[in-house]
C-alpha cells in the first residue's frame, strides 16, 4: 500500500466509532466508510463547595472505556452525553479547592452533587550545605479504592537560594512528602488541617 489510515466518527451524544487499517494501494483510490454510531451514556450533576454553593469554572472528568472532561457552568452544572457503558471514575477540581475523586459511579446518573473541600497547601524548605539548583517535591496519598499510594503531584522547583517550596491546591488528608534532588530522601510526613 501507498499508505494506511484510520477514520474516527465523533458526535457529542454518541460513542466514537473507529475504522483503522484502511489501505490506499493506488493513486486516486477512494474509500467509503459508513459508521453506525451507538447512543452514548450520560451523567449530569453539579459541583459545589462544602456549604452547597455552586462552583462555576470547576473541571470535571469522567472515565470509563471513554474519557471526557468539562468545565462547569455558572450554576456549577456539568453534563456528559457520550460515555461508555462501564462504571465511571470521576474527578473534580477548582482553584482554591482540593480535588475530589469518585469511583464506581453508574452511567446515566442524574443529579450527582460533588462537594469540593477548601484546599490547603504544603510549604517547606530543603536544607543542606550545597542546595541543588532544581528539586522536585513529591506528594503521595493513600488511595483506599486502589489500595496503594498514588502520587498526587511532583512539581519541579527552581532554587532561589533559600530552598523553599510551596504546593497549593491540596485536599485535606494525610500525605507523604519527599524531595528528589542531589540528596534525595523523605523530608516529612503529616496531615493537612
Amino acid at each position: 500500500p501507498l499508505m494506511t489510515f484510520g477514520v474516527r466518527a465523533l458526535h457529542d451524544r454518541f460513542k466514537p466509532k473507529d475504522a483503522f487499517g484502511l489501505a490506499v494501494t493506488a493513486p486516486g483510490q477512494s474509500h467509503q466508510v459508513d459508521a453506525r454510531l451507538e447512543q452514548g451514556r450520560s451523567l449530569q450533576g453539579r459541583v459545589t463547595d462544602e456549604g452547597g454553593k455552586p462552583i462555576a469554572g470547576a473541571m470535571v472528568g469522567a472515565n470509563n472505556e471513554l474519557s471526557q472532561s468539562k468545565t462547569t457552568d455558572a450554576d456549577g452544572g456539568f453534563s456528559f452525553n457520550a460515555l461508555g457503558d462501564r462504571d465511571l471514575d470521576l474527578w473534580a477540581s477548582a482553584e482554591g479547592y482540593g480535588t475530589v475523586y469518585l469511583h464506581e459511579v453508574k452511567p446515566d446518573t442524574a443529579g450527582l452533587v460533588i462537594r469540593l473541600p477548601q484546599s490547603g497547601s504544603v510549604t517547606g524548605r530543603i536544607v543542606g550545605e550545597r542546595l541543588p539548583e532544581r528539586f522536585n517535591v513529591i506528594l503521595s496519598r493513600w488511595d483506599d479504592y486502589r489500595k496503594k499510594d498514588l502520587i498526587v503531584t511532583g512539581p519541579l522547583f527552581q532554587n532561589d537560594g533559600s530552598g523553599t517550596f510551596r504546593i497549593p491546591g491540596l485536599a485535606p488528608g494525610a500525605y507523604t512528602i519527599w524531595a528528589d534532588a542531589e540528596s534525595e530522601g523523605l523530608i516529612a510526613s503529616g496531615k493537612l488541617p
